[in-house]
């Protein structure tokens, strides 16, 4: 059910907790690999009309590359790159132990944190950003 996409009598609404948020630009996942959890973000941020950059979903956008964001992001966005630390992203992507084991699995030969930290080393991020969000990250 994590991947089917939202159903119709799902009534999560994360509106009301989004919506007194103080930041220049909002930061959000794009829907690739349709977890609902992200799939409910996307609707949520989106509809905030707020300067956003969104992310790709990693490590759903590894195993699909071709993975196309959620049609529920705003329309008139633009790639934008911007300098990052892999190693910041791989330790971040380290806390979630759990999680870890099914990403990238349990092969003994290749712990999944080394597994996960050769595929995030591989992974060039692109986000999706408005002009707002744009200029704000690009100004600095």
């Amino acid at each position: 059910a994590l991947f089917a996409g939202i159903r119709p009598d799902d009534d999560l609404d994360l509106l009301p907790h989004l919506q007194d948020l103080q930041a220049d630009v909002l930061l959000a996942p794009q829907g690739l690999g349709g977890h609902v959890d992200h799939l409910q973000v996307v609707r949520a941020v989106a509809a905030l009309r707020r300067p956003t950059a969104w992310w790709r979903d990693a490590p759903y956008v590894l195993r699909a590359p071709e993975a196309r964001p959620s049609p529920d992001l705003p329309d008139g966005l633009r790639p934008l790159h911007l300098p990052g630390d892999p190693d910041r992203r791989a330790d971040a992507c380290a806390c979630y132990t759990t999680q870890l084991p099914y990403q990238f699995g349990r092969d003994s030969d290749h712990p999944p944190e080394v597994a996960m930290r050769a595929a995030m080393a591989r992974l060039d991020e692109v986000l999706l950003a408005d002009d707002r969000a744009c200029e704000s990250l690009e100004a600095g």
